[in-house]
């Protein structure tokens, strides 16, 4: 003991190695980081597709929204997870929204809203995505779609359930 101090000994405990297990796994994440984003979905080269949608049953005062000429328009984001869908292509077709009902007899019949009310709207977005070894399309490389889901998506002023048709790659 000189000087009067006490002359402690350090112990390797719990802690310590806690830190240098860490510090391993932080050189090997980001020596691998090329194969972890590889297993992810992230990193890939996505390509420009055709989604073609379906909305059914919105009033036809909305469908003005969907003229490529109102600014930010374009657009199409889904709810969840916030991510861009892509962009309207053109003007979608429009047509009256037609429903089946039964007569007194029990026959199905076809009828169709009056013009201004409701209409059904058929059009494409352009969107980025790829489709992978399973088949399936991901869109911006990790969120699958198919046709046959119900997405609900919004722009800036409009939020609308939009059913996918088909989904196509755009030759360029």
């Amino acid at each position: 003991m000189p000087n009067g101090f006490i002359e402690e000994k350090r112990r390797f405990n719990i802690v310590d190695a806690l830190i240098i297990v860490l510090a391993i796994l932080c050189i090997l994440a980001v020596a691998l980081r090329s194969q972890i984003n590889t297993l992810i979905g992230l990193g890939e080269k996505t390509s420009k597709y055709r989604l073609t949608f379906k909305v059914s049953s919105i009033s036809a005062s909305s469908y003005t929204y969907f003229e490529r000429d109102e600014l930010y328009w374009d657009k199409v984001y889904l709810d969840s997870p916030d991510l861009e869908l892509g962009v309207i292509e053109g003007t979608p077709e429009v047509k009256a929204t037609a429903v089946c009902l039964e007569d007194a007899e029990g026959n199905l019949i076809e009828a169709k809203y009056p013009t201004g009310t409701y209409v059904d709207i058929i059009g494409t977005i352009s969107c980025n995505g790829i489709i992978k070894e399973d088949g399936c399309f991901y869109l911006s490389g990790n969120y699958v779609i198919a046709p046959g889901d119900v997405l609900r998506v919004h722009t800036v002023e409009l939020d609308f359930s939009l059913t996918v048709i088909d989904i196509g790659e755009i030759e360029v």
